[in-house]
């Protein structure tokens, strides 16, 4: 299913999941869309991803649900260009802009 996921975007996307397995995100097709190969181990990973990981593991701490809108600017494309992933941690909610690109310092929203 990952790697179908991949090839719905660009030749170098992988499949990915839009939200971790392990941070309550479901593990099917749902969950996954067309993103750049460096995408999820760069700063998906930093800003989002190690953010939860850590909140989750912290017993002070509550995590909320999470929301992610797919930006497309072409909306005949199935591959997102931005996502704008919305958290709440401890009360605190959060919005960050990602681009689907490697290494891209995501955009916080208020």
């Amino acid at each position: 299913m990952q790697t179908a996921a991949g090839k719905t975007g660009r030749e170098t996307d992988v499949g990915g999941h839009a939200q971790a397995c392990s941070q309550g995100g479901t593990c099917d097709g749902y969950n996954l869309f067309a993103q750049d190969q460096n995408f999820n181990s760069s700063a998906y990973k930093v800003f989002y991803e190690h953010k939860i990981k850590s909140a989750l593991n912290d017993p002070n701490k509550v995590v909320g649900p999470t929301t992610i809108k797919f930006n497309r600017e072409d909306p005949r494309s199935l591959r997102p260009d931005t996502l704008d992933v919305t958290y709440t941690i401890y009360g605190k909610r959060q919005t960050v802009r990602f681009e689907n690109e490697a290494r891209r310092i995501p955009e916080h929203k208020e």
